[in-house]
């Protein structure tokens, strides 16, 4: 003889359903829940959060504009020579194989006049390594030669 299942009974008679066949899917019930429910609060908490968020806090930041301070204008035109150093000094030291320094040493070393040219602004580095031969030029494809290799493949 089963126990009295008091809860089956009482949910049998809401659904109007038989109290063996509450009694048979009541065990799914626990873990039928707690997957939809973990898919639920998954999605919930993975959701991006809204954009009007993030214009809220811009809006705020603008409107409490703090003043710069008055050593920040030397301090950027000490950043600016600093920087213009260090890129004098990256063009001066020769780099590794392939890169502008590299070929703008090669250039002053063995062809002088281009690498004239190159520092006046005449030139690019890379127009200049060409010239000279140290780089090859971008192959430049006509009508005729893309007909003779369709042709050639054929």
């Amino acid at each position: 003889m089963q126990p009295a299942d008091p809860g089956a009974e009482r949910l049998a008679a809401v659904l109007r359903i038989e109290k063996s066949t509450v009694q048979l899917y009541a065990p799914l019930l626990l873990p039928l829940g707690l997957e939809l429910g973990g898919f639920i609060f998954l999605a919930a908490g993975l959701a991006p959060r809204r954009r009007e968020d993030s214009i809220a806090v811009v809006g705020i930041a603008e409107r409490v504009a703090m003043p710069e301070p008055a050593i920040a204008k030397p301090a950027k035109r000490e950043a600016a020579a600093v920087a213009k150093l260090m890129q004098a000094a990256a063009i001066a030291k020769p780099g590794a194989v392939g890169t502008r320094g590299y070929y703008l040493a090669r250039l002053e070393s063995d062809a002088p006049d281009l690498a004239k040219r190159v520092h006046g602004g005449e030139l690019s580095v890379y127009a200049a390594s060409v010239a000279a031969g140290f780089r090859k030029s971008p192959a430049k494809w006509t009508k005729a030669d893309a007909y003779a290799v369709t042709v050639a493949v054929r």
